[in-house]
């Protein structure tokens, strides 16, 4: 069984330096089990040998060398990203002696970046705090894939701030004179191209005027690029993730994840004593639309309903589809007015969804039921339950209406 030993050069270049060959007396020995673990380990000595090489590069101290084989370690280690980042933190910081380090992540569809990590302790505030391209440096180097390095950058005319300027202000970072931005640019299949995407940048920062010289700008080449290559693996493996989460027909999360987050959900509601809200809704006369125009049209409607239920809410809000024609919304700290008004926000909206049948449009109708926690229910069974109760209300009185739990009188409850 043979496999090659190669390396990865600049620009998709690959170089062979060797082969590894495992023999055995057997006949037809090996399999696709085998042949996927001498493949892995010819992988992993691969990616050993490349690292001791770029090490031997860049010459680094044994101390350096045994912090950069850390972090390379750490970073094998995990698919988080957060975690990742972590760790380029704290290796930045010991490499370089820095006095500060961060780490600005790309919107990609925004067209800005959004600050994700500072050495010092990132304020509540200024938690992906969004950074414009225009005139910051990180935005200059995030459009255009070029590290960026200075000596004294208070002595600049132009390209002063490095976040902008009252992110700067809110991280104390005016103070700081020599800096080097490097942008993380995203890798495919191990191989990173200078025109791919730049996910996003490290900044690392000196109080001091003394300039960053050719062995620490390979460095930070170095960590970057190997950053990136975690990151990469890291938003891929996301991908995947969620969309193991995914309903595939509406793009909303799955009942069983909607279970799941319930539960945090409520969970996080009895430890801050805030209250949170579900939301229950139902297509109207879905079974007739789908025996007078076909599943596909009643397809067509429950695939509307998940993208304007996505553009309804906040990025908090948890949309999902509960099951056949019914969804269900997760409100963290919402109480009953709260909720109410956006089952009105919602429906108002879903009011776009029509069917279109030959040369007329048929409108489709919702239900929409709601419970909050603590005051309708003391826990998620029962939050469930009453949220579908308030929603057969809304059914048994006329259809297209919004009921929340508290509202129903007793003698209905009775019913």
């Amino acid at each position: 069984l043979f496999f090659k030993g190669e390396r990865v050069e600049s620009e998709g270049d690959v170089s062979i330096f060797g082969m590894l060959v495992v023999d055995s007396l057997q006949q037809d020995a090996f399999g696709e089990k085998e042949k996927l673990i001498v493949s892995l380990l010819s992988d992993r000595i691969v990616e050993t040998i490349d690292r001791f090489l770029l090490s031997e590069k860049i010459n680094l101290s044994s101390q350096e060398l045994n912090s950069f084989y850390d972090f390379t370690q750490k970073l094998n280690s995990t698919s988080d990203i957060e975690v990742i980042l972590d760790h380029v933190i704290d290796t930045l910081l010991r490499l370089f002696e820095a006095d500060f380090v961060g780490i600005s992540l790309v919107d990609k569809d925004g067209g800005y970046s959004y600050l994700k990590r500072v050495s010092e302790g990132m304020k509540e505030h200024l938690a992906d705090k969004e950074i414009p391209h225009g005139d910051t440096l990180v935005g200059l180097v995030s459009e255009s894939g070029n590290h960026f390095h200075f000596d004294d950058i208070t002595a600049r005319s132009k390209y002063r701030s490095i976040f902008g300027k009252e992110i700067d202000f809110a991280l104390g970072i005016k103070n700081i004179k020599s800096v080097l931005i490097y942008p993380f640019h995203e890798t495919y299949q191990d191989v990173e191209y200078k025109d791919q995407n730049v996910l996003g940048c490290v900044v690392i920062g000196r109080r001091t005027k003394t300039p960053f010289n050719s062995g620490e700008i390979s460095l930070a080449k170095i960590i970057c690029r190997e950053s990136a290559k975690s990151m990469t693996s890291s938003l891929n493996f996301q991908k995947v993730k969620e969309l193991a989460i995914r309903d595939g027909l509406t793009g909303l999360y799955n009942h069983r994840h909607f279970q799941e987050m319930l539960t945090y959900t409520l969970n996080h509601a009895d430890r801050f004593s805030t209250e949170a809200s579900l939301l229950m809704l139902d297509v109207d006369d879905l079974k007739k639309i789908n025996d007078t125009y076909g599943h596909q049209a009643g397809d067509a409607v429950l695939s509307s309903i998940g993208s304007t239920l996505t553009e309804s809410l906040r990025k908090v809000d948890i949309p999902a589809r509960y099951g056949g024609d019914e969804f269900a919304v997760i409100l963290p700290n919402t109480n009953k007015s709260g909720s109410i008004a956006v089952a009105e926000k919602i429906r108002s909206r879903l009011k776009r969804v029509t069917l279109k049948s030959d040369s007329h449009e048929v409108p489709v109708t919702f239900s929409i039921g709601i419970a909050t926690y603590p005051q309708s229910a003391s826990g998620k069974e029962l939050l469930v339950e009453k949220a579908d109760r308030a929603l057969y209300e809304s059914k048994n009185h006329g259809k297209n209406k919004i009921t929340h739990y508290g509202d129903i009188s007793l003698e209905e409850l009775g019913s």
